[in-house]
């Protein structure tokens, strides 16, 4: 047998610190979040692209700091940040420009009660209008998720069936690992695809399955 039954069972998200796996590809972002407090101007910028990593990494220093977070993709109202605990914001290059100068004040309150900030920005282009603003950002720490590497697409793939509850043999994993995308998002594409087919036609995950589904 090449492959296990697969059971559609309910998934969690799984954020512990523990399932973090650490490469040349996002050590960088690991040892600013490993020396917190000791952060230049009380806060830190994150840039990765989709599936990076970047929401694994704010959960785990959200456990440590005990902070809250905010998603500017989900247009919570900037009225409920507060300014007196540390704070992450997600998806920061969604924010609008109407809402930089307010969120100026917001930072500097945060800053001025001596508390922490962590940005998560998708595009590394991405830039704030609001030149006080943007003044603020660069001048914090930064690190940049890249691309995969072999060790990371490992893991991120052994943990994706963790914790969907799926059973795969060595010989599949390695199988898919010689022939997947290095790209974070093509990753994630595929391996929800895959699920989502296995699924479908109630069919372990094995080599002729994929061989059946794929072109690679």
């Amino acid at each position: 047998m090449t492959g296990q039954l697969i059971f559609d069972l309910p998934t969690s998200e799984n954020y512990n610190p523990q399932d973090y796996f650490v490469s040349s590809s996002n050590n960088n972002a690991a040892k600013l979040i490993k020396i917190f407090p000791e952060w230049h101007n009380n806060g830190i910028v994150i840039f990765g692209p989709a599936k990076s990593g970047k929401t694994h990494i704010a959960h785990i220093w959200k456990s440590m700091a005990n902070a809250n977070l905010y998603d500017f993709k989900s247009n919570f109202d900037i009225n409920t940040i507060s300014i007196n605990d540390h704070c992450i914001f997600d998806n920061f290059d969604c924010i609008s420009e109407k809402n930089e100068k307010y969120f100026f004040q917001i930072y500097n309150d945060i800053i001025k009660n001596k508390k922490f900030i962590l940005i998560l920005i998708n595009n590394d282009n991405f830039s704030v209008k609001l030149k006080d603003l943007k003044s603020r950002i660069d001048a914090l720490n930064s690190a940049k998720l890249n691309n995969p590497d072999d060790k990371l697409i490992h893991a991120i793939v052994l943990k994706f069936f963790h914790d969907n509850q799926i059973i795969v043999t060595p010989d599949v994993i390695n199988f898919i690992l010689n022939r997947i995308s290095r790209n974070f998002n093509e990753i994630q594409i595929f391996l929800n695809k895959l699920n989502d087919l296995s699924i479908k036609h109630k069919s372990k995950i094995s080599i002729p399955f994929l061989n059946k589904f794929f072109s690679f």
